[in-house]
């Protein structure tokens, strides 16, 4: 090997020393290592009063370590309250039992106190058998919660799925769920806040009329519930007041997407409560339409024997979305069942509650401003014609009157709520 090496690198090439063991490993790292015993560092010379024990330390030192204590010693807890909003008459009588609340903004009080109730229908039977409802109220948003019941025993199943599709669970803060003390309404709240992870307790006493679940938002929805079923049964039969756990779901719906007064932006309870601005795509209930059809539904509806030439599309009537997160509307076919998907047409020229294609008696569609004249409410056989004809005519005049406040009505009702429509900026 070294013959071959010197032929590669020649004869007067010097290979290097190999180190030597004895000396120190670290003479380049550890230069300490080399110094010697005269040239030591020098120490900062300090009185035996200056590291006296009981002379007291820096700051520094003292974060360092924690001075010594008896070991029977306990610790010591900082009170924090368990609720500070949600705490009825923190500011005592003459304020109202969650004046702490109504002080913070509706975008941070919102998910704090929950007011919860049960509602009953004022039809004998309902669509699926649903003999009550769980409606519940947020205290600062006004968002409306509701659940039909077959029962009262489905509370705490009820109230498991509202509290997990509004996240409570996932909350930074514990929501607290209020009721009255109806003790089926009560066992079931508790039952399923303990499932949830939400504190409970009843309304404060002495304080009427502040569970807004049960009186405030229940009265004005029963009234839109009401309106809707006089709409969509006015023109035909079809839907009747079974229909009303479908109108209670839509009112709820709507309800929740109109621009609160009392907010200074007009916001409403959807955008408040889920902070994006609501899409306003609603119709009016019962609306006349046409839902269309995949290729394997118009297969199905040959074979049901359905309404020849009908594949691609059948008629409906618009129930309204299928739930808060879908924008999908709900409609009700001819076979009396329910469907949801994207292509949904509006008949424009059809009454609301009867299915396009069907014939209306013009009777039936006529207002009662068009009723004739010579029709007198109050027909009296003593009249003379010309007695008959002036009260015929001022028969006309008041239902034509009548007419127009009902209009007008409707008019400002109608610019009330446009302004007051949560609109995106």
């Amino acid at each position: 090997m070294s013959a071959y090496l010197s032929s590669l690198l020649g004869d007067d090439y010097k290979y290097p020393a190999p180190p030597d063991k004895s000396a120190s490993f670290s003479e380049d790292l550890h230069e300490e290592f080399d110094a010697c015993p005269t040239d030591l560092p020098e120490l900062d010379e300090s009185s035996d009063d200056e590291d006296s024990p009981t002379e007291a330390r820096s700051a520094a030192s003292a974060k360092a370590s924690e001075a010594e204590r008896p070991i029977d010693t306990p610790n010591r807890y900082t009170e924090i309250p368990a609720v500070t909003f949600t705490r009825p008459g923190a500011l005592g009588p003459g304020h109202p039992p969650y004046a702490l609340l109504l002080s913070l903004p509706p975008e941070v009080g919102k998910n704090r106190v929950v007011l919860f109730d049960i509602g009953y229908y004022e039809a004998r039977r309902v669509k699926g058998g649903y003999k009550c409802f769980l409606i519940g109220a947020d205290y600062r948003s006004s968002n409306v919660y509701y659940k039909p019941l077959r029962s009262k025993s489905e509370i705490p199943n009820a109230y498991a799925q509202i509290a997990l599709e509004n996240d409570w669970p996932k909350c930074d803060h514990v929501v607290h769920v209020v009721s009255d003390g109806e003790p089926a309404l009560v066992k079931g709240l508790r039952e399923g806040c303990t499932r949830m992870g939400q504190s409970f307790s009843t309304l404060p006493p002495e304080s009427p009329n502040t569970n807004f679940g049960g009186s405030n938002a229940m009265k004005h929805i029963r009234a839109m519930v009401r309106a809707y079923l006089v709409d969509a049964s006015r023109f035909g039969k079809v839907v009747d007041s079974s229909f009303e756990s479908l109108a209670w779901a839509h009112a709820v719906q709507v309800r929740n997407c109109i621009g609160l007064p009392n907010h200074k932006q007009h916001f409403s309870p959807y955008r408040i409560h889920f902070g994006v601005a609501p899409v306003w795509d609603f119709v009016p209930w019962c609306t006349g339409g046409y839902i269309t059809k995949s290729p394997e539904s118009g297969r199905l509806h040959d074979d049901r024997g359905g309404q020849p030439g009908a594949r691609r599309a059948e008629p409906c009537l618009i129930l309204g979305r299928k739930d808060v997160f879908s924008r999908f509307p709900q409609v009700l076919t001819t076979r009396n069942t329910l469907r949801s998907g994207l292509g949904v047409y509006i008949d424009l020229s059809g009454p609301p509650g009867v299915f396009p294609g069907t014939v209306v008696p013009a009777d039936v569609l006529a207002s009662p401003s068009t009723v004739p004249a010579s029709v007198s409410p109050t027909p009296d056989a003593s009249m003379t014609p010309v007695s008959q004809a002036v009260h015929d005519k001022v028969a006309a005049l008041e239902q034509q009157i009548a007419s127009d406040r009902r209009c007008t009505k409707l008019q400002r009702a109608s610019v009330r709520l446009l302004t007051a429509y949560d609109e995106s900026q």
